[in-house]
């Protein structure tokens, strides 16, 4: 993996944001948008999404979307048909490979990744709901981050879904554009991005071992947001010890988490007890 340069990166704070760049990326589309989700809902947001990429798909525009096959099960076939029928190309990542395949249920694809025509990408936490605009009465407010990325990284974030395509439907989609476009608008040279896959088909825990480096990297600060964050050994004292070596550390998860599993984990008391050990190391838990 290689960092990419001459970037534009946008942050997108919370739903409004994220989604309206996302839907005027998909609307400056020429040739194919690719579309991928963990959680896509039949409401107002997920109608509001699947209309603009019905439309685009009837310009000529190429379409695809993948969501994940448990994530989106309430899904009704129905609704899944209306889409397929606009000529968009929808399949799902079929967790299972089948029915009786009940050993598989944790084996889920939980990417959200959009790319527009080889040059402008979306990734981040925010999947497509209107709970993800804070609009469920149990969750809100919600608070979630997303990132738009026009320049070479774009390239790399369709090597992703590709992969995921090819695992899910076993076709290569042909035609794509992967020569790196440099952004329409650059300040400076700017950003280097790096658009970083893991799954459980690595070699090593890809992931898990990239966070423990970056901590450990760690000169100044760590800040953390996360809606789950249950910390393995190895995080844990990578996080120690930037505290013992002068860095803030400031994580911040839900005060109302929406995973039941989650929410009873030990880790809350873990954390405060140790925060409370080391006040005048400048560690922050906070319940947002």
């Amino acid at each position: 993996f290689e960092l990419t340069r001459g970037n534009r990166v946008e942050l997108l704070i919370n739903g409004d944001a994220t989604f309206d760049s996302i839907l005027d990326g998909v609307r400056a589309a020429e040739d194919y948008v690719l579309f991928q989700f963990y959680i896509l809902r039949d409401d107002a947001t997920g109608n509001r999404f699947m209309d603009q990429l019905k439309r685009k798909a009837r310009q000529g525009v190429r379409v695809y979307v993948l969501y994940d096959e448990l994530g989106s099960m309430e899904l009704s076939p129905k609704w899944i048909a209306a889409i397929r029928s606009a000529d968009i190309r929808m399949i799902p990542f079929n967790t299972r490979r089948g029915r009786r395949n009940r050993f598989q249920l944790n084996f889920r694809n939980h990417r959200k990744v959009v790319v527009v025509d080889g040059k402008a990408a979306w990734l981040g936490g925010l999947n497509i709901g209107d709970d993800y605009l804070g609009l469920d009465p149990k969750l809100t407010p919600w608070r979630d981050t997303h990132v738009r990325v026009d320049g070479p990284a774009a390239v790399m974030a369709q090597a992703v879904f590709l992969s995921d395509w090819h695992w899910a439907g076993r076709e290569v989609i042909e035609g794509l554009d992967w020569t790196p476009h440099a952004p329409k608008t650059l300040v400076g040279a700017g950003e280097p991005v790096l658009v970083l896959q893991s799954g459980p088909a690595d070699d090593h825990e890809t992931a898990s071992l990239f966070f423990t480096q970056v901590i450990n990297l760690a000169e100044r600060r760590i800040w953390i947001a996360t809606p789950y964050f249950i910390p393995d050994e190895a995080t844990m004292v990578a996080l120690r010890l930037a505290l013992l070596r002068g860095v803030e550390v400031c994580i911040i998860t839900p005060d109302l988490n929406d995973n039941w599993f989650v929410r009873n984990a030990p880790f809350i008391n873990t954390i405060r007890r140790h925060h409370t050990a080391h006040h005048n190391q400048n560690i922050m838990m906070e319940r947002n």
